[in-house]
C-alpha cells in the first residue's frame, strides 16, 4: 500500500476482523536460507506459557550484544496503571534454543495511546506519546533499556522529550528510529490531529547510556502542508558507522517533487535541499529506502511508469545523492505483484536489498545484496510468501548477519501459535 492515514503515533495495532478462526501461515522457500527458520516459541507448550498472550504484532526479535545471542519478547502495555510489562527470552544463536528462564520487567511508562518498541544492538528504546497535563498538548517522549535487563534493571533514559510543541492541534507520528555512535536518532512527523495534514518533520537523539538529548531541542528540518496519504519521508544516516550527517528524503504533494536535505550531528544544521526528481504525466516517485554503509551512502526511489494502461515499477538509487545520475537497481516484480516496499541494511561487503511485493490478499518478499557501486553480489532470491496481515522481522546481528523472524498466528485474535527464527545470510 502507498498510502498511509497520519494518525498520532499508531502504537497498538487493531486485530483481524475475520469471522472463522483460522491460523495465518508464511509458507518459507528452505533454500534461500543458511540456517532455515525453526521453531523459538511453541504457545501450546508449558515452558512457553509467558508467550501465551503474544500476538503477531507485539512480539520483537532483537540483536544480542555478542555473535553468540538473539533474543525474543513480546509486551503488554496498561494505561490504567502506566506500566509496560517486557516478557524477555534470550536465544543461543547457534542452537536457537533457550539460554537461561524467560525474564518478566515492569517498566513505569505513561502514555496516552500505548507504547512503539524498537529494538537494537545492545538497548531497547519505548516511544510513546503523552501530554503533561489536561489541556496541554501532545509531546513525544523515548524510554531506554539494555537488551541485557533482568528484572531489577533500570531504565537507562526515562521519559525524554523529545518535541517542543506548544499547539494542542498537533500530535506526532514515528519515522523509524536506529541507534547511530550511542544514540538513539529519531526522525518524527509532526501532524494535524484534526485533518490529518502532515506539516513537518523533526530530528532529535537521545543518548543511550544517560539520555541526554543530542540537540539542544528537536531539529524542525522542514515546514510542509501535505494532505493524509502523502508517501512517507525516509531517514538514514550518511554512513555507518561514524555518521557526520543524516540525510532525510520527503515529497511535497502539491508540486509532486522529492527532496533531499542533510542535518549535521554536531550542530543540527540543515542543508539547502536539492531535488531529486519530480512526478510527470506518466511517472509517479516514492521515497523507498536509505542505504548506508562503511563507504556508499544512497537514496533508493520507486519510480512508477504508466504507458497504455499498464505500469511499472523500477527502483532507482541515487548514491552520493544528488552528485549522481539514478541507477537501475536490477529488482524483478514477481509475475503479477506490484507496489514494492523495500528496506536497506548494511553488511560486511555491500548492502542488503529486502523487496516486499503486494497482491491482493498475499506478499512476497525478495532479497539482493549489491556491492558498493551496485553490481549484484546475490542474485535476486525469494525468502517468503505471507498473508497480506503477516509481520516479517528482519534483523542483522552483532556481526551483520542477517536474521528473520516471524510468526503464524489466528487471524480471529492476532495470538500466535508459533514463531520461528532463520538466518538468511552469514
Amino acid at each position: 500500500m502507498r498510502s498511509k492515514l497520519l494518525i498520532a503515533l499508531a502504537l497498538v495495532l487493531l486485530g483481524s476482523t475475520a469471522v472463522m478462526a483460522q491460523v495465518a501461515l508464511t509458507n518459507i522457500t528452505d533454500s534461500s536460507f543458511v540456517l532455515p527458520p525453526k521453531v523459538v516459541i511453541d504457545a501450546s507448550q508449558d515452558s512457553d506459557k509467558l508467550f501465551a498472550n503474544a500476538t503477531d504484532y507485539n512480539l520483537f526479535f532483537a540483536p544480542g550484544e555478542s555473535n553468540d545471542t538473539l533474543y525474543i519478547f513480546t509486551y503488554t502495555y496498561s494505561n490504567e496503571s502506566s506500566n509496560l510489562l517486557l516478557i524477555k527470552r534470550a536465544i543461543d544463536a547457534s542452537t536457537l534454543k533457550a539460554k537461561g528462564d524467560d525474564v518478566k520487567i515492569n517498566l513505569p511508562i505513561k502514555s496516552k495511546r500505548g507504547v512503539l518498541v524498537q529494538p537494537d544492538i545492545g538497548y531497547i528504546s519505548f516511544l510513546y506519546i503523552r501530554d503533561d497535563g489536561e489541556g496541554t498538548p501532545d509531546q513525544l517522549y523515548l524510554s531506554i533499556l539494555p537488551l541485557s535487563a533482568d528484572s531489577n534493571t533500570q531504565l537507562t533514559a526515562k521519559d525524554v522529550k523529545l518535541s517542543n510543541n506548544t499547539s494542542t492541534n498537533i500530535s506526532f507520528s514515528d519515522l523509524g528510529g536506529w541507534l547511530q555512535n550511542g544514540y538513539f536518532i529519531i526522525p518524527f512527523l509532526g501532524g494535524d490531529k484534526s485533518n490529518g495534514t502532515e506539516k513537518a518533520i523533526y530530528l532529535q537523539g537521545v543518548n543511550a547510556s544517560d539520555g541526554s538529548l543530542l540537540f539542544p531541542s528537536a531539529v524542525k528540518v522542514v515546514e510542509f502542508n501535505n494532505p493524509p496519504g502523502t508517501p512517507l519521508p525516509i531517514a538514514g544516516p550518511n554512513k555507518s558507522p561514524n555518521a557526520s550527517s543524516i540525510h532525510i528524503v520527503y515529497k511535497i504533494n502539491d508540486t509532486g517533487t522529492i527532496f533531499q536535505t542533510s542535518v549535521s550531528l554536531r550542530d543540527g544544521k540543515v542543508d539547502e535541499p536539492t531535488k531529486l526528481a519530480n512526478d510527470t504525466d506518466t511517472k509517479t516517485y516514492y521515497p523507498v529506502a536509505i542505504i548506508a554503509t562503511n563507504t556508499t551512502f544512497g537514496i533508493v526511489l520507486d519510480r512508477l511508469k504508466e504507458t497504455q494502461n499498464q505500469t511499472k515499477d523500477t527502483l532507482l538509487v541515487y548514491f552520493n545523492g544528488t552528485t549522481s545520475k539514478p541507477h537501475k537497481l536490477n529488482v524483478s516484480l514477481p509475475t503479477g505483484y506490484s507496489a514494492p516496499v523495500s528496506q536497506a541494511l548494511n553488511h560486511r561487503d555491500g548492502f542488503i536489498l529486502l523487496t516486499k511485493f503486494h497482491l491482493d490478499q498475499a506478499n512476497s518478499y525478495v532479497m539482493q545484496m549489491f556491492s558498493n557501486d551496485g553490481s549484484v553480489l546475490i542474485p535476486q532470491k525469494t525468502l517468503a510468501y505471507t498473508p497480506s496481515s503477516a509481520l516479517l522481522q528482519f534483523f542483522t546481528d552483532y556481526s551483520r548477519a542477517l536474521w528473520l523472524g516471524y510468526s503464524d498466528y489466528d487471524d480471529s485474535t492476532d495470538l500466535i501459535t508459533k514463531a520461528y527464527l532463520g538466518k538468511v545470510l552469514e
